[in-house]
């Protein structure tokens, strides 16, 4: 067989079996109906996941997660599923407005569990709601300030700088819950950052 052929299929083996060895990235998506795989609607998580087929993505968000069952889920999550490279978290929308740390205080603890474990922890602030009463906002406002604190807010996604929320209403069907359009529209807003997180790699 010619030389230059044997040259060329050992190049051609040798970049494959590379590529299949190249560990692929994990990815562990936690929140709650914004963010889950269970919708009538495709959300923005799953065109992001449908847009980085080189990632390895487990969704387990859930409709209706308060930031207590985000941070329970990302555990069990990790359990049965882990490790992860990164856990990315958006939640927020159902916790009680009682006391204003609760709910911030249960997504920092997930990205606590995820950075001690090794892994790169995304924190995205939720955009919030027009049909649950201001103080739910008010809130969801003081939130998203303890989560941009966390390592200075060098992974947080702050949505809440990106929209105006009575703007956002209008790719709602009901003031919380995007439309196909809005979910569309926040991919728009989350996905180049989060791709350059992920593309970063730690």
């Amino acid at each position: 067989m010619n030389k230059t052929i044997l040259t060329f299929l050992a190049l051609f083996l040798t970049a494959n079996t590379a590529a299949a060895q190249a560990p692929t990235i994990k990815v562990l998506i936690a929140g709650d109906s914004l963010t889950s795989s269970y919708s009538q609607i495709d959300t923005w998580a799953i065109r992001w996941r449908d847009s980085r087929p080189d990632l390895h993505i487990h969704n387990a968000a859930y409709g209706g997660n308060s930031s207590v069952q985000v941070y329970n889920s990302v555990v069990q999550a990790w359990q049965n599923f882990g490790p992860f490279d990164y856990v990315v978290i958006m939640a927020g929308v159902n916790d009680p407005g009682k006391l204003v740390t609760n709910g911030a205080y249960h997504q920092l603890k997930a990205a606590k569990y995820a950075k001690k474990r090794g892994a790169t922890p995304v924190l995205i602030t939720a955009p919030g709601t027009l049909n649950r009463g201001s103080a739910v906002n008010v809130y969801m406002a003081e939130q998203a300030k303890l989560l941009r604190s966390y390592r200075r807010g060098k992974y947080t996604l702050d949505l809440r700088d990106k929209l105006s929320l009575r703007g956002f209403a209008s790719y709602t069907a009901d003031g919380t819950h995007p439309t196909d359009e809005g979910h569309q529209y926040l991919l728009g807003l989350i996905k180049p950052d989060l791709d350059n997180i992920i593309g970063a790699r730690r």
